[in-house]
């Protein structure tokens, strides 16, 4: 379906002048429907319906099994929930017996089961701790009697019920006490037999002892494991320290300072004292000091003779290297230390070896022990929890019947439940006015009744409407005009030269082309139009429009008409759009109608003729039908028989 085209709009007054002409058919319908209404609701039987509610015991476990609920749940520590035991409760009510017993108490004679479950229904109210009985009876005085009947049977039911329950579980809990004391026995002289063949009086230290033993010696062997690593690694270090260092150290020799120059040196410090002192009473050149400066002269020459050997040889030094002989005495404690590690390892591996061998003997024991002690401590639970059993049951039998009562008993109703007259009424009139209004819509859709004014148009084209036959091709692209026949082409000119007709001053003819269906066929007649009339040389110009285009579509127009065009072709919307079709048609200045090929051409002219004509009155140019006329087929044929 085009996506371009909208509902046809329904205005008010258009309803109102299409229900005024079809008043009497919506009047009959109207009428039709209230009184069928009311003669149905008379005839229906009114129905009442009573109220009883029963509160259980607060705090059961199985709704009426009483303040100590089921004994077997407080033994087993089961307990049902609240909304589970109201469940329970409604399966039990909810029984051919208890059926039974309410027809003949209740006075309801022959009346079947399933009608009497029908009548009651049973529902929850708030926790789950108020059970609620709604019956229905066909008078005030049956659904009252329903509903409190049925509130009394179920007290009898709960405390019966609770009754047999007491019994019944005082007799699963004495065999289940038993029980419990037999395999209690049973499992304390297991117990027994075990300890002396272990010959221990209590096993489980015995069996913790041996357990910690075996860890402690793998932990020790671990450790001794670690230790032989370490010293392995630090003897083939020691190894090739030992290569690398050399046994013996030579210190080299021994050299002694010159005394000869030391003791030049002193003479020459004491002479230059002695010139010092002589030329305090001779002269620089006396003999006295002249004497001293050449003894002084001499020992320097001496110094420096000596000075070329200021060194004397001492010595050679050799001495044992005390690393090699460190390392040494290393690697053989540690040689030492490794086969006694050694031995160690290999007496602590078969210490865990026995150890490990004895825990696989341990471990069958260990478990027999721990099954029969669990046994033992089951057994005696389940002794000790069937004696607690039993006495709540003695308790339970002595306190007498649940507390169960009715805290609100069925009244007498008032007003039926069904039927309602007055919202029925009320239903009816707004329904008979939809059916009325609906029926006249639908048979004035589908009036096949023509207008007479649907061939009145204001600008006759005598041959425009009798056109028929053209081969409109649906949704088919516009190329498929290339194939048609010479006969088809001659009609396609025939309607576009009258179309594109004008007088001389005349604007270019703007033609608006309308389908009555939402395809493609106006579109398809455009197209072809124009690809025919171009052979002609006859200028046409076709623009698809729709509502987004309406405001532009002037300013189109006058561009069209400018460009040089003979005949402008508006392909839009189906009839049915009145919205847009009415703006569009006042702008074109006319329409043309593409009738449907599987419709009668003066049906479709008709429905198209009602809908446009909304106010104003459309101006037709013509109509082209897309199917062959019987009476044009006739008329073609007579032609063709007598030229």
């Amino acid at each position: 379906m085009d996506e371009r085209v909208l509902p046809p709009p329904i205005t008010l007054r258009e309803l109102v002048r299409l229900v005024a002409r079809r008043w009497l058919l919506a009047l009959s319908v109207f009428l039709l429907t209230v009184a069928a209404t009311y003669l149905l609701t008379k005839r229906i039987t009114p129905v009442y319906e009573s109220r009883s509610r029963v509160l259980l015991e607060s705090g059961s476990g199985s709704g009426s099994a009483g303040g100590l609920g089921s004994l077997l749940g407080l033994v087993t520590g089961g307990n049902s929930s609240g909304n589970a035991s109201l469940d329970t409760e409604m399966e039990k009510i909810e029984t051919q017996e208890f059926y039974k017993k309410l027809r003949v108490q209740a006075g309801l004679g022959d009346m079947g089961l399933d009608e009497i479950q029908f009548r009651l229904q049973l529902s929850g109210g708030r926790g789950g701790q108020v059970l609620v009985f709604n019956a229905r009876g066909t008078t005030p005085e049956q659904a009252q009697r329903i509903a409190n009947t049925a509130a009394v049977l179920y007290i009898e039911l709960a405390r019966t019920d609770a009754k047999n329950r007491i019994l019944l579980d005082r007799d699963r809990l004495k065999t289940a006490a038993a029980l419990a004391r037999q395999e209690k026995n049973r499992t304390e002289q297991a117990l027994e037999r075990f300890n002396k063949g272990m010959a221990a009086s209590e096993p489980t230290a015995y069996f913790k002892g041996r357990a910690e033993r075996t860890i402690g010696v793998r932990r020790d062997l671990e450790e001794a494991k670690k230790q032989e690593a370490v010293l392995i690694a630090q003897l083939a270090a020691q190894q090739s320290q030992l290569t690398e260092l050399p046994k013996e150290i030579i210190n080299g020799y021994t050299l002694t300072k010159n005394p000869v120059i030391d003791g030049y040196r002193a003479e020459i410090v004491a002479l230059k004292a002695q010139r010092k002192v002589k030329l305090l009473d001779y002269q620089v050149d006396s003999p006295e000091v002249q004497t001293i400066d050449e003894e002084i002269s001499a020992k320097e020459k001496a110094i420096q003779e000596a000075q070329k050997t200021a060194f004397s040889e001492g010595s050679k030094s050799v001495g044992r290297n005390p690393d090699f002989s460190t390392t040494q005495s290393e690697i053989l404690r540690n040689r030492t230390s490794l086969i006694s590690l050694r031995k160690t390892i290999g007496e602590t591996e078969n210490l865990l070896a026995t150890l490990e061998k004895e825990q696989s003997k341990l471990a069958d024991k260990q478990f027999q022990y721990l099954t029969l002690r669990t046994s033992f401590e089951a057994a005696a639970e389940a002794d000790k929890t069937a004696q607690s059993g039993l006495i709540a049951a003695t308790i339970k039998e002595a306190t007498g019947q649940p507390y169960i009562r009715v805290i609100d008993w069925g009244r007498k109703p008032d007003f039926p439940l069904s039927p309602k007259p007055l919202l029925n009424t009320i239903l009816s009139v707004f329904l008979g006015l939809f059916l009325g209004i609906g029926l006249a819509l639908l048979a004035e859709y589908f009036s096949n009744k023509p207008q007479p004014e649907v061939f009145s148009f204001e600008e006759p084209l005598p041959a425009l409407p009798m056109v028929g036959g053209v081969p409109l091709l649906g949704t088919a692209p516009v190329g498929g005009s290339d194939h048609l026949s010479a006969r088809d082409e001659d009609r396609l000119r025939e309607i576009g030269y009258w179309l594109a007709h004008r007088e001389s001053g005349d604007p270019v003819p703007v033609r608006l082309l309308l389908g009555v269906r939402s395809d493609d066929r106006a579109a398809t007649l455009a197209g072809q139009l124009a690809k025919v009339l171009g052979r002609d040389g006859v200028r046409v110009a076709v623009e698809d429009v729709d509502s987004q285009s309406i405001g532009t579509l002037p300013a189109l127009l006058a561009n069209l008409s400018a460009a040089g065009n003979d005949l402008i072709l508006l392909s839009g919307p189906v009839v049915w759009n009145v919205r847009t079709v009415g703006p569009l048609e006042k702008i074109a200045g006319g329409l043309v109608l593409v009738a449907s090929p599987d419709t009668p051409v003066e049906e479709s002219v008709s429905r198209a003729r009602r809908l446009l004509t909304n106010g104003y009155t459309p101006r037709f140019h013509g109509v082209v039908a897309a199917e062959e006329l019987p009476a044009l087929s006739a008329m073609d044929l007579k032609m063709e028989t007598n030229p």
